[in-house]
């Protein structure tokens, strides 16, 4: 596979992104097999996302997943012969709770890496950066330059 197109670099980075989510779950078995290891075998995967439009929604008409990251999770395990991709798409709040009760296989949502949720699951790669910014009227009337300079303000919209 060439990675020269944008396109394939960016499912071989998601995939990879994914596989390093997948968390290992507690399966009852003598022989521990990791949640990596259940989905290449039985071929199928639960995905948990919240309902965020372009990223990931519920289709009112159809009841299915689209968006972004449906799109990408379903080129990306398609390539691995995973068949049976099932997204599920929930409340945001239920997505580290769902993954750690077991209703999920990974997620693929947009959740930052905090140090709080690095506790409770394994992260992949990110496939988005976003950095924090404020938006300020023409000529910084304000002047604002940092988080400094917005804490001291009293009307802040």
């Amino acid at each position: 596979m060439s990675f020269r197109s944008p396109v394939r670099l960016r499912l071989a980075f998601m995939w990879s992104a994914l596989l390093a989510l997948i968390v290992v779950m507690p399966g009852g078995t003598a022989l521990a097999e990791t949640t990596k290891e259940r989905v290449l075998r039985e071929g199928k995967i639960v995905i948990g996302i919240h309902n965020r439009t372009p990223w990931g929604f519920r289709d009112e008409a159809t009841g299915e997943a689209k968006g972004w990251h449906p799109d990408l999770l379903r080129a990306a395990f398609a390539e691995l012969g995973v068949k049976e991709i099932d997204i599920r798409v929930t409340e945001f709040g239920a997505l580290i709770p769902g993954l750690l009760a077991g209703r999920f296989d990974a997620v693929a949502s947009g959740l930052s890496i905090t140090p709080e949720r690095c506790r409770q699951v394994a992260f992949g790669a990110p496939d988005l950066k976003v950095h924090d910014a404020a938006i300020v009227l023409t000529g910084n009337p304000k002047q604002i330059h940092g988080f400094d300079d917005i804490v001291s303000q009293k009307i802040i919209m």
